[in-house]
């Protein structure tokens, strides 16, 4: 029998199982969620393996300075402390090393927020108003949202707790500004699995894929 026939058979029956959560938390339905975890963690296993670890090490024993040499190990006597913590949750050098790696992934995702985030909004708002009465209207719509929505984030209060009237204005149109576009967003990925869902529903519906 064809390799290709034999996928889509097995492609339908999965399909099937995970839609049978439809009806109730069932055997099936845990089946199908347990080859998807177990088959994920083995294919992302060989990947490290031989896209991370293998190609590592390989490098590392090259023909190199000792600098370059010394770094890759460290690295990787790192990693290999990380997994006493698995044993003993307290160890001490297992807890050093989650520390180097909480804090280096904290200050790298401060540095990517300030790059990729925040400096890119601010130069979009910096917007140069044309002739074009649409184009102005969106400019100020988007100069507007930005400024009230940092402003619901402006938690000063008067000595006896409440905000000041034009605060309060402003909070509260920056609420309707995030709500409208957590709205858009949501909207978006709702469409999203619909899509999802009908290319499925065609999957199992089509001819060939049920062998008719």
């Amino acid at each position: 029998m064809d390799l290709s026939l034999i996928g889509t058979i097995i492609a339908v029956i999965l399909t099937l199982m995970v839609y049978s959560y439809l009806i109730g938390d069932n055997p099936l339905y845990r089946l199908a969620q347990n080859i998807f975890v177990g088959v994920s963690i083995g294919y992302i296993t060989l990947v490290v393996i031989y896209n991370v670890i293998v190609p590592f090490v390989g490098r590392t024993l090259q023909d190199r300075p000792w600098l370059e040499r010394v770094l890759p190990l460290l690295a990787l006597l790192l990693g290999v402390l990380l997994w006493f913590k698995a044993a003993r949750p307290r160890n001490v050098f297992s807890n050093a090393v989650l520390a180097i790696i909480v804090t280096t992934g904290a200050a790298l995702g401060l540095g990517g927020t300030l790059v990729g985030t925040l400096l890119p909004q601010m130069q979009a708002t910096m917007l140069t108003f044309s002739s074009d009465i649409g184009s102005i209207i969106g400019n100020l719509v988007i100069i507007v949202g930005v400024i009230v929505s940092l402003g619901y984030f402006y938690f000063t209060a008067k000595p006896d707790g409440t905000r000041t009237m034009t605060a309060g204005y402003v909070a509260t149109a920056g609420r309707w500004f995030m709500m409208v576009a957590f709205g858009t967003l949501f909207g978006f990925a709702v469409t999203s699995f619909f899509a999802l869902l009908a290319d499925r529903i065609k999957f199992l519906i089509s001819p060939g894929s049920l062998l008719l």
